[in-house]
């Protein structure tokens, strides 16, 4: 039984079928976009019915004709790397696996430049860390400023992968697929085309499940990612105007929750800061009310709903300074104690008052 190693991947006649495969699915990809692009934009009131059909099928093309060319189109270039391997590691290029018995040990021409090729660095393992470590520099400054929070995680399985293309450049426990001059025990290292892709699809899964996804589900954090979360709020939305742009230097226990349809932040500071957040959401704008213990009694009411999202209980201790404000038009909350020095600030539309 011959061994899975030797077996032929690719021949001259696979090119020309992948080839003419990736041209006829290009073709209709591109027939599909015309009508797309001519109808497209107009409303169903100016189009006719033989255009909606026009439409519906160019749809299908593109769905259709598009997954295919994608397909077709990753084959086609894994070919032509396997095949130009061939050629590099001195082997004849075969028009039909089955003349050389599916065999590549017999499609050998020069051994010694075979041999020569094999114990040289590769230069396909130096492509691939280079593209990984471009992504890796994008993961880390994408996730550091056009981010809610910094995703380590995805960071880190970038980090990894680089690493490991890198380790697949030296020839002492990696081979290319087509050398079986030297240890044939060693590992493959990943081709261009399988390279690239892993890359793409890392990214997209990263992209979507560690960030895009988690951006929206609420998450107690703390407060040391809340500069670039509400920095990340304020440029997408400005009902976030009211927060400070920074938790105060003297901040301590400081948490955040960042998700779709609320935002929180709370943290202990000194009385002096207390006085000053009094002072500036007293006059700003929007406010509707303002409720302290002492004089109103609607406050334990309103203070007991809003417990819901405190942290801790000691927030209302000494509840003769504690002040609720109240800015009903972009549902913003604020909570100040001046007796313990606790700061909760709320917006989202699920606060509901008891």
């Amino acid at each position: 039984m011959k061994q899975k190693y030797l077996q032929i991947q690719y021949d001259k006649r696979d090119l020309k079928i992948y080839k003419w495969l990736w041209i006829i699915t290009g073709i209709m990809t591109i027939l599909g976009l015309i009508p797309c692009l001519i109808y497209g934009n107009k409303t169903v009131r100016e189009t006719v019915l033989i255009e909606e059909r026009l439409f519906e099928v160019g749809m299908l093309l593109i769905y259709f004709g598009g997954t295919l060319f994608l397909g077709f189109t990753f084959k086609f270039f894994k070919a032509v790397g396997y095949l130009r391997r061939l050629e590099k590691y001195g082997y004849i290029l075969p028009e039909k696996k089955e003349s050389y018995e599916n065999n590549i040990s017999l499609l050998v021409q020069n051994a010694e430049q075979g041999r020569d090729l094999g114990n040289k660095k590769s230069c396909t393992g130096i492509i691939l860390t280079m593209i990984s470590g471009v992504f890796t520099i994008f993961t880390v400054i994408y996730n550091f400023t056009m981010t809610k929070v910094p995703h380590f995680i995805a960071i880190l399985v970038f980090i990894i992968m680089t690493a490991l293309f890198a380790r697949q450049i030296f020839p002492g426990k990696f081979r290319d697929d087509v050398d079986i001059f030297g240890n044939v025990n060693r590992k493959v290292r990943k081709n261009l085309p399988d390279g690239i892709l892993e890359i793409l699809i890392v990214f997209m899964v990263l992209m979507f499940f560690l960030v895009k996804l988690t951006e929206s589900i609420p998450v107690t954090r703390k407060g040391i990612f809340y500069h670039q979360a509400i920095r990340y709020e304020k440029i997408h939305n400005h009902r976030f105007d009211l927060f400070p742009d920074d938790l105060p230097k003297d901040a301590k226990e400081g948490m955040f929750n960042s998700g779709y349809k609320i935002f929180w932040v709370s943290f202990y500071t000194s009385t002096e800061k207390i006085e000053n957040y009094m002072e500036m959401y007293g006059k700003s704008e929007g406010l509707t009310e303002i409720y302290t213990f002492d004089n109103n009694e609607e406050f334990a009411r309103h203070l007991e709903s809003a417990r819901a999202y405190l942290h801790t209980m000691t927030a209302t201790s000494g509840n003769q300074n504690c002040y609720l404000y109240v800015f009903d038009k972009d549902r913003f909350f604020v909570l100040l104690n001046k007796e313990t020095g606790y700061v909760w600030m709320y917006w989202g539309g699920t606060f509901q008052w008891e």
